[in-house]
């Protein structure tokens, strides 16, 4: 949703999740946070099928020229798609990935409902007011889950869509990895210089990576997950954070 000929109406929602999960976690040079439904520990069980819906991914490194950027943009989507699917698998969860770029017979639903679903499952997830039954610290080495007092509601008007592709479980993914030259310290390279070029020569790059899923006959948010870790942009860092997500996804924990 943030690239090519994706909508404008995308963009300005995936630059409204992106600025909100920088407020969360800037301060963070590593933060995990995730918030479950009263109902998640009997649903999960249940959650072998999931669609996902056009998987976000933006690349918003600055160190590189423009069209360069854009040109491996296609790459690293392309690259997150196929570990979304290879996660899923090893954790016994069958991925279905509808993507705009490579629609088949089958999605014919995608820009009629699939793609206003998603516009739909982004609003709410931002303008409903959660309560939670508990407010712990978040870890990225040990997560631990808020409970909604009271669950996001969408609307029930997609809850037929569960016939069509046999899931009622339904999820937004997305990325962002944003990354800057860091600022030349002249002071510092004066009179601190190993310092310094240990500074300038540093891993400058945040992802931020998150993942919505709702049950469309109960209209219910059940899962959301999002997570800042200072990284290298890599298939292997991608790889091992993708697995872990959907390992705790499947992991039945009421604490």
């Amino acid at each position: 949703m943030f690239i090519n000929t994706r909508s404008k109406t995308n963009y300005f929602i995936g630059s409204m999740l992106f600025f909100a999960m920088l407020s969360m976690l800037a301060s963070c040079s590593g933060s995990l946070q995730i918030e479950k439904s009263p109902t998640y520990v009997k649903e999960v069980d249940a959650i072998t099928k999931i669609v996902t819906i056009e998987p976000n991914f933006e690349n918003l490194d600055t160190r590189q020229p423009k069209l360069k950027r854009l040109i491996e943009q296609k790459d690293y989507e392309k690259r997150f798609n196929e570990l979304l699917i290879a996660n899923s698998e090893k954790n016994q969860i069958q991925l279905l990935l509808i993507d705009a770029q490579n629609l088949n017979i089958k999605d014919n639903h995608y820009f009629n409902y699939l793609l206003p679903l998603k516009q739909h499952i982004l609003s709410t997830n931002f303008n409903q007011d959660v309560l939670y039954k508990n407010k712990t610290n978040m870890s990225l080495f040990k997560p631990k889950s808020h409970f909604f007092e009271k669950t996001p509601q969408i609307s029930s008007e997609y809850s037929w869509l569960a016939n069509e592709y046999e899931t009622p479980y339904f999820a937004i993914h997305g990325l962002i990895s944003t990354a800057k030259k860091p600022k030349a310290r002249w002071l510092w390279l004066l009179l601190f210089p190993p310092l310094a070029m240990n500074y300038l020569l540093s891993e400058n790059t945040d992802i931020y990576y998150y993942m919505i899923v709702v049950n469309i006959q109960s209209s219910e948010i059940i899962y959301r997950e999002v997570r800042h870790v200072q990284a290298t942009l890599s298939s292997e860092n991608l790889n091992a954070m993708l697995y872990d997500s959907f390992k705790i996804l499947k992991k039945n924990r009421k604490k």
